[in-house]
């Protein structure tokens, strides 16, 4: 609900004449590639959402075990399968954002490109130059994005590194709390495992973007032989 609310909030900003509705996500300007950080914060802060909307808690009472046999019969093999399962039950919320982060770099040239393409239609001429130097930009400036790639995942890691450390600074304010072991202990658990879920999973999706890129570069040195990348 809270992406939901995001992406409307942009729409209607878009609608309500704002010159971009995509301001709030990156800043792109003469090859400069940066997204803010309300953005990623907002972004972090969706995938805990996610995470408590799923009727997930960090207790150790209320992991969902029932995930450990979807799929599969009574009788295990072994124990990698189910717990396997029940990891990807637990941390979906944040295996989905962390793999999905790079598209807070990649929507805003959509966007834009977008509305250029809209805004030369309306004007009946071409626009289609703005248009190709935004789908070409990621080409021409491949340095800085690959530095706004590695810049985005970690401010997204920072992130989630300082909800670690909140949840270490009340475990260990609280550690003589009637409740400790009950609510502040499995929090920092869960939130060390989630971050080191999110660390993993970023990694796998910034790989896969830098490999896309990489192909993709490598296409239009093999159709443009004459310009490098």
């Amino acid at each position: 609900m809270f992406l939901c609310v995001l992406v409307c909030g942009a729409d209607v900003a878009g609608h309500c004449g704002v010159s971009s509705p995509c301001v709030l996500l990156c800043c792109v300007s003469a090859g400069c590639f940066s997204v803010s950080w309300s953005a990623v914060l907002m972004w972090g802060l969706a995938a805990t959402q996610f995470f408590y909307s799923t009727g997930h808690l960090p207790t150790f009472a209320s992991i969902q075990w029932n995930s450990a046999f979807v799929g599969l019969s009574e009788v295990h093999a072994g124990h990698l399968a189910p717990a396997l399962l029940v990891t990807l039950n637990t941390f979906s919320s944040q295996i989905l954002f962390a793999v999905s982060c790079p598209l807070l770099l990649l929507w805003p040239l959509v966007c834009e490109t977008t509305k250029a393409g809209k805004r030369g239609r309306r004007a009946g001429e071409g626009e289609d130059g703005e248009e190709a130097v935004m789908e070409m930009r990621l080409r021409e400036n491949p340095d800085r994005f690959s530095t706004a790639l590695l810049q985005l995942g970690a401010r997204y890691l920072f992130i989630h590194g300082a909800q670690l450390l909140a949840s270490v600074c009340a475990a260990a304010i609280l550690r003589r709390h009637l409740m400790v072991w009950k609510i502040f202990a499995p929090k920092f658990i869960f939130e060390a495992s989630g971050f080191a879920v999110t660390s993993v999973c970023v990694l796998l999706g910034l790989a896969l973007v830098m490999r896309v890129d990489s192909a993709v570069s490598d296409w239009f040195k093999r159709l443009i032989p004459d310009h490098s990348r």
